[in-house]
């Protein structure tokens, strides 16, 4: 919620301008489809991964990192799903993904919790994409084009590259950080 700036659209938002009907459909969209991620992402390909790859912090690892980058990947689809997507757009989406799936897998780890991730990750989802609740203000929004400089353009990448960098920094600290008793229990569910 902090990386996604929907905390400001959320309490900007005028909640009068669409019907129950409306609201209970997105939040049920963004609910579905963040638990459905997280039992398909961190249940089976970071499971699977976890069962190939030895239990060791390089193990451990490398089965978060690739599901991670696999969940990013993922949003690729969203070039064709999307009439307004730019390639632009989906491959910051991409990158945003990838570091999020990251977090999400390491603390998956600590947690060992679905429900957990799964309600961080609709929380997540719910407020950066508060907006499109509001269509015709949006729709009037996207008529405004701007022409950005270069150097605007740029501090904007590198903006993303840093904010969307911190999930994975957090990711990547949560698995530096992961002790023996830690690969012990990952171990006994190995085989369990």
């Amino acid at each position: 919620m902090v990386f996604s700036g929907g905390f400001k659209d959320f309490f900007n938002f005028d909640f009068s301008t669409i019907t129950f009907q409306t609201f209970l459909a997105y939040t049920l969209k963004y609910f579905s489809s963040s638990f459905l991620e997280e039992f398909v992402f961190r249940g089976f390909i970071l499971g699977g991964f976890l069962l190939y790859f030895p239990l060791t912090r390089r193990g451990i690892l490398t089965s978060v990192v690739l599901s991670g980058l696999i969940f990013g990947l993922m949003h690729i689809v969203n070039l064709w799903t999307f009439e307004e997507r730019t390639v632009k757009g989906v491959l910051n989406q991409v990158y945003a993904a990838t570091c999020f799936g990251i977090m999400y897998g390491a603390t998956y780890l600590k947690t060992r919790s679905i429900l957990t991730l799964g309600l961080l990750h609709f929380l997540s989802n719910f407020f950066s994409s508060i907006t499109e609740l509001n269509f015709s203000e949006t729709i009037s929004q996207s008529a405004v084009v701007l022409d950005p400089s270069l150097v605007t353009t740029i501090l904007s990448e590198i903006f993303k590259l840093i904010i969307f960098g911190i999930p994975l920094i957090i990711g990547l600290l949560l698995i530096t950080f992961t002790d023996q008793d830690d690969i012990i229990k990952l171990k006994a569910n190995k085989v369990e």
